[in-house]
């Protein structure tokens, strides 16, 4: 719920946020969905753009930084508390077309178009990037945690020198000025299930996490309304939203999540 709230559990919602809680993302922990074509983005909250930067492929071990959009951030929050204007609304397209595989099997694929219709903070940086996620299922997520880097490193394969059409390559990252092996997220930019879960509190539903102190969110400087809204930081909660047992318990949570259920 937005601060102030009546209740002390689940207070600090935004002030610029996604959906109001994990489950409308992750549905029975399942794969979200995108809009159909020229539906708002607000109608699925399990479909989000992140904002970001392009730089060139230098070699295998090079440490990209995430920078967002100056205006803004990280990600694009199509909802927001009141008194505070949401970052704007955009709408899809799609460009099909028919793939024919070796069998002769055809098969139709489709590919988005972004559109934004209405932007209220400004334009992007002309060098914005857009990604577009939908939300991944939950189920056996957790297992990454347990891959030894060793094995991570071994099936690496950047010039596919086997042959079989796949080229991966380990994403190396930093974490805390340490370079890591990245194996969350869809690009692989988040090292462990705990960064992960922090990263989805804080942009996706506004809320101060360890990891992630700032009970803004993604605010930028640009929004000062947001910058300035009341915040759900609670004493008892280490003056956070989500304090280290809350974040504990969705840790767990994730990392028990088992595709044999």
């Amino acid at each position: 719920m937005p601060a102030p709230s009546s209740t002390t559990a689940s207070d600090g919602l935004g002030p610029l946020f996604n959906t109001r809680s994990c489950n409308n993302c992750h549905i029975n922990n399942g794969r979200g969905h995108a809009p159909e074509a020229n539906i708002s983005g607000l109608s699925v909250p399990s479909f989000l753009i992140r904002l970001g930067k392009s730089y060139p492929v230098l070699d295998e071990n090079t440490i990209y930084p995430h920078v967002g959009d100056k205006r803004y951030g990280h990600q694009f929050q199509s909802q927001s508390t009141l008194g505070v204007l949401a970052e704007g609304d955009y709408s899809l397209t799609y460009s099909t077309h028919i793939e024919t595989l070796k069998d002769g099997t055809q098969v139709t694929l489709r590919q988005p178009n972004l559109h934004w219709n209405t932007l209220h903070y400004g334009d992007f940086e002309t060098d914005t990037g857009f990604t577009m996620l939908v939300s991944p299922a939950l189920v056996g997520m957790g297992l990454l945690n347990n891959i030894p880097d060793e094995t991570i490193m071994a099936n690496a394969d950047p010039d596919d020198k086997n042959n079989d059409g796949i080229s991966g390559r380990v994403s190396w990252i930093s974490n805390n000025q340490e370079k890591v092996i990245g194996r969350f997220g869809y690009k692989a930019s988040v090292a462990n299930i705990s960064a992960q879960n922090q990263s989805a509190f804080n942009t996706d539903l506004g809320l101060s996490t360890p990891l992630n102190p700032s009970a803004s969110g993604d605010c930028t400087e640009f929004q000062t309304d947001c910058m300035t809204s009341a915040n759900g930081n609670s004493i008892h909660l280490d003056n956070l939203e989500v304090d280290k047992q809350q974040a504990r318990l969705v840790d767990l949570f994730i990392s028990l999540s088992s595709p044999l259920q």
